[in-house]
C-alpha cells in the first residue's frame, strides 16, 4: 500500500536458485544524475542583529512629512526611494556562486558563512 503509486517503480525478481518465493523490489524513480558541473551566481543580503539595531535608530529619523506629496505616485516613488536606499545601506547584497554539485541544503548564506570560514 501506497499513498502515491506515480513515485515508486516496482519489480518482481524471480531467484537465481530454484525457490517458491520471487523478491518484490520497490525503489523511487529519481531523475537521471546530470554529470555537468552547473554553477549559478546568486545574490542575498547577509542579516545580524547589528544591522537590525543600526536600521531601527535610522527610522527614528523617519518623517512621514517627506513622503507626503499631492501626487500618490510620487509619494510612493518617494518612500520606495528610500526604503530602498535604507535596505542598500545596512543590508548590502552579497553574491555567492553555488554550483550544482553543492549539496540541496546549501543556501547561499551557507555557502558564503563556508567560504569565510575556509577563507576561500
Amino acid at each position: 500500500m501506497v499513498s502515491n503509486p506515480c513515485l515508486y517503480k516496482i519489480k518482481v525478481v524471480t531467484s537465481v536458485i530454484y525457490t517458491d518465493h520471487k523478491a518484490i523490489v520497490a525503489f523511487v524513480d529519481s531523475p537521471p544524475i546530470d554529470r555537468n558541473k552547473r554553477s549559478t551566481k546568486t545574490s542575498y543580503r547577509k542579516r545580524s542583529p547589528d544591522q537590525h539595531a543600526s536600521l531601527l535608530r535610522s527610522l527614528q529619523d523617519f518623517a512621514e512629512d517627506d513622503t507626503i506629496a499631492a501626487d500618490p505616485q510620487a509619494a510612493w516613488d518617494s518612500f520606495y526611494d528610500d526604503a530602498k536606499g535604507r535596505l542598500d545601506k545596512f543590508y548590502p547584497t552579497r553574491t555567492v556562486t553555488i554550483s550544482s554539485r553543492d549539496s540541496d541544503y546549501i543556501t547561499p548564506e551557507i555557502k558564503f558563512l563556508l567560504r569565510q570560514k575556509t577563507g576561500l
